[in-house]
């Protein structure tokens, strides 16, 4: 139970503190964003993003299915973190002048805060 009240606090620190950001920083979020849906950057953006998903997706099913590996949530936090890295790195790369690469770093932050209380908490 604790582990839940932790996300649930973190969640509560994260949401004031990404506002914030966008409004110092005037980041605008793209159009798509407001439909739900994400834009890539450039096609390089698309491949990155897309061919870590697979090989996450692969590496998570062959741990819990093949290799009968104690599957932890964890797991899945890292999988976030290691894509959300990758388009965090492509926005400063390639759009800095946009700095939703500060909205990327923030939530790399919290998912890593995240991962922490599941390491510890549970």
């Amino acid at each position: 139970m604790a582990i839940y009240i932790f996300v649930f606090i973190v969640f509560l620190i994260y949401l004031p503190i990404y506002s914030a950001i966008k409004k110092k920083y005037n980041i605008q979020e793209p159009k798509d964003k407001e439909k739900m849906t994400f834009t890539y950057i450039n096609k390089l953006h698309k491949i990155v993003e897309n061919s870590l998903t697979v090989v996450i997706l692969i590496g998570l099913f062959l741990l819990g299915f093949v290799f009968k590996y104690d599957y932890r949530p964890s797991y899945l936090i890292v999988s976030f973190l290691i894509i959300f890295a990758a388009r965090g790195i492509m926005e400063w790369k390639y759009e800095k002048e946009s700095r939703l690469y500060f909205l990327s770093v923030l939530s790399i932050a919290t998912l890593f805060i995240v991962f922490l209380g599941f390491e510890f908490l549970t």
